[in-house]
């Protein structure tokens, strides 16, 4: 019988090499399996592995060495310390999400000190975030990591608001807009001015024509 995870890859319609997101959204089960483990190593070229909320106990082997994969999900599971475990394969890695788990200890971090592109850790609501100043202790044992807990090393709170970017999306629209009105004044003006021009040219052209003589009879 196939597990839930397999059955999700064999439901895929991307083939190994053209997955880049693996979701397990809407799926349940409490454990991945080293088997489950072995079958992404065909996976190559997975960047994001998303296994929040799916229920997890446990993780029961190391992930492949995934070379593309940036960022994995386990947050809002019944993870352990275990689990940092799993990951020292991941040199990839520059996003890990562990908020609402179990653990538990700062020293398992260690774990990861290989993992030189990693840059942020989420473990809010874990019991490890009640220890005093584990930010700044976390810090100190990986020094590649910037952002813990939406905070950089230098106390400043980091936020990701989709919002900034639908302002920036309508601000370069009307920007679009305002850069067209001021083209067609731009034109307007210009096209006044030709016509100008020409007028005068006329005038002139008119003022430096010599009057014919007639001549008269005697």
């Amino acid at each position: 019988m196939l597990s839930a995870i397999q059955e999700h890859l064999r439901e895929q319609t991307l083939t190994p090499s053209e997955l880049t997101e693996l979701m397990f959204i809407d799926n349940q089960f409490e454990t991945i399996s080293a088997e489950d483990m072995k079958g992404l190593e065909q996976y190559e070229n997975l960047e994001f592995v998303n296994f929040a909320e799916v229920g997890l106990n446990s993780v029961a082997a190391p992930f492949p060495a995934l070379k593309s994969c940036g960022a994995v999900l386990f947050s809002n599971n019944n993870l352990t310390n275990v689990v940092l475990e799993t990951l020292v394969n991941l040199e990839s890695l520059e996003s890990l999400a562990l908020d609402g788990n179990k653990i538990s200890s700062l020293e398992k971090f260690e774990l990861l000190a290989g993992l030189a592109k990693l840059k942020e850790i989420s473990l809010a609501d874990c019991p490890v975030t009640e220890t005093a100043d584990y930010r700044e202790k976390l810090f100190a044992i990986l020094p590649q990591v910037q952002i813990i807990d939406d905070m950089d090393r230098e106390g400043n709170v980091i936020e990701v608001d989709s919002e900034d970017d639908e302002d920036f999306s309508d601000d370069s629209e009307g920007s679009d807009d305002e850069d067209l009105v001021e083209l067609g004044e731009l034109v307007g003006s210009d096209l006044e001015d030709e016509d100008d021009d020409e007028d005068e040219d006329d005038e002139d052209e008119e003022g430096s024509e010599e009057p014919v003589s007639k001549k008269t009879r005697n």
